[in-house]
């Protein structure tokens, strides 16, 4: 902060001097006016402007995976994943199968709230796959430092596992209408960013509210129009592996996945919980 100026006298017109004093402010004594008590409608305002440019983080940033899968023959994909419960990922099979063969080991990166920056976390291994769905599972079989070395499990890993895997399965984990779409993406400075998508046409992408079925009873489940969703979010999903898509709401709605005769679609959470259930039934995940 600057200090305040002085009183700046060049501008006075000195006058004759008149028998009744008059109290000079010092110059480092401030001058203050009556405000103005700001009506309801500027207060309305100044607070829509705070939070327009108050962006708030997105928590499910921190449950995204950036994952780097290497082949036996030396090449490499990436893409993403997300974090479910008790160390496991889930991602799209285009990322785990390449060229007729399959991963033999994924590098996941994530970004704490402590810092904005990627770092490595875990080394994960190809637990299911669903080709099919255009779903697999990958599952932690070691911890890593921030250069990608092996290290034990720390309580740094277990903060992350714990805080944001997340639970797919609840009964109360339906997505609502999608209003606009959120997705991870990387930036320039190697961080998460989060990309929006409008939707515009929400109603016509939305069947209308149906009772589902899963192993914890019945829930009402907005089940979105695989066809038409497809087609207004197409460009979000082109070549982006495993990326996982949110609703207004922060609420899991989808993947972009690929399929054995299909590339660049959408996998709707019904498809995933689905496909988690079958694992589970079979004592896999």
């Amino acid at each position: 902060m600057h200090a305040e100026k002085a009183l700046d006298t060049s501008l006075i017109h000195h006058t004759k001097r008149s028998h009744a004093t008059k109290k000079i402010p010092r110059q480092n004594q401030k001058i203050t006016k009556s405000a103005k008590k700001p009506n309801k409608q500027q207060v309305k305002q100044h607070k829509e402007q705070n939070n327009a440019n108050l962006e708030p983080l997105h928590l499910w940033i921190y449950s995204t995976v950036f994952l780097i899968a290497y082949f036996k023959d030396g090449h490499y994909k990436q893409g993403y994943g997300l974090l479910l419960q008790n160390g496991h990922v889930l991602t799209s099979s285009e990322l785990a199968y390449d060229k007729g063969m399959y991963a033999t080991t994924f590098v996941a990166k994530m970004q704490d709230d402590s810092g904005p920056m990627l770092i490595c976390v875990a080394r994960l291994r190809l637990k299911a796959i669903d080709r099919n769905r255009g779903l697999s599972l990958l599952n932690t079989h070691a911890f890593t430092n921030d250069y990608c070395q092996i290290r034990p499990e720390s309580y740094y890993h277990a903060r992350i596992y714990t805080k944001y895997g997340q639970d797919l399965l609840t009964k109360n984990s339906n997505p609502r209408k999608a209003l606009q779409i959120y997705y991870p993406k990387i930036s320039d400075q190697g961080t998460f960013e989060v990309g929006t998508f409008e939707v515009s046409t929400y109603k016509d992408i939305l069947e209308k509210s149906r009772k589902d079925i899963n192993y914890s009873g019945q829930y009402l489940n907005y089940n979105l129009n695989y066809r038409d969703l497809h087609r207004i979010i197409r460009p979000l999903l082109k070549d982006v592996y495993g990326r996982p898509l949110f609703n207004h709401k922060d609420e899991f709605i989808g993947m972009a996945v690929s399929l054995p005769n299909q590339n660049n679609v959408f996998a709707t959470k019904r498809v995933i919980q689905d496909f988690l259930l079958d694992l589970k039934h079979r004592s896999i995940f």
